[in-house]
């Protein structure tokens, strides 16, 4: 048992040394076309922290703030290792009180191998074809620029989404906007469409749903004034 919980503690500290290292230098790695200068202390201390640990908090914008290199490295490869290390736990555990002993409870860097290996890894590539035949975007393409109807310049983000979507695994990456909360933005990274275009069928969408023989079912009635 001592030497599982050793393993899993010695992993989790070395994770947690590349990221931030990783992160501090960002500006120095390669695959960040848009130049991005590295993570400030606090935020590469509060990112690193989250997702070794498994709880994915981001307190940023991503296409603003992490490289490709940053969000491949990082946090994709975060969402395999530390759901691995989560699973790995859960199965000593399983052991432990299957045993009633606790002296066998397998061997972590095993257990870790087998989770990604055969579990988290196939069921992402899976999701990530999905992803890619659906038409999400899976690019290292620096970010493109492009000029409106009405004279505007847009910056439209791009990046490898599919795979990173498929490794969060998370069923609200395929839903649209209109269909979720979603920022238009990032629901346009995943199906490489444009936010302008998106927030203007939304807006033709409530427009539309208004009714056009009463001028006035979309205001709010006078007080004393029944509907």
């Amino acid at each position: 048992m001592h030497r599982f919980l050793s393993a899993v503690r010695l992993f989790s500290r070395l994770r947690f040394l590349l990221l931030y290292a990783m992160w501090r230098a960002q500006c120095h790695l390669t695959l960040n076309p848009q130049g991005f200068a590295g993570l400030k202390p606090s935020l590469a201390f509060n990112t690193t922290v989250s997702f070794v640990t498994n709880t994915n908090w981001q307190s940023y914008g991503g296409e603003t703030t992490m490289s490709y290199f940053s969000q491949m490295a990082g946090l994709t490869v975060q969402n395999f290792l530390s759901a691995a290390v989560g699973i790995s736990v859960a199965i000593a555990l399983i052991r432990g009180i299957a045993s009633r002993s606790g002296n066998s409870i397998g061997n972590f860097w095993q257990d870790l191998i087998r989770t990604v290996l055969y579990v988290l890894l196939p069921i992402s590539i899976v999701l990530a074809l999905v992803l890619v035949f659906q038409g999400s975007i899976q690019t290292f393409a620096a970010y493109f620029t492009v000029h409106g109807i009405t004279g505007l310049t847009q910056t439209i983000a791009v990046a490898p989404a599919a795979g990173a979507a498929a490794a969060k695994a998370r069923p609200c990456a395929l839903a649209p906007a209109s269909a979720t909360n979603a920022s238009p933005v990032r629901t346009a990274l995943l199906f490489e469409v444009s936010p302008v275009t998106m927030a203007s069928s939304a807006t033709s969408c409530t427009t539309a749903s208004t009714p056009r023989g009463n001028p006035d079912s979309g205001r709010a009635a006078p007080p004393g004034r029944g509907p």
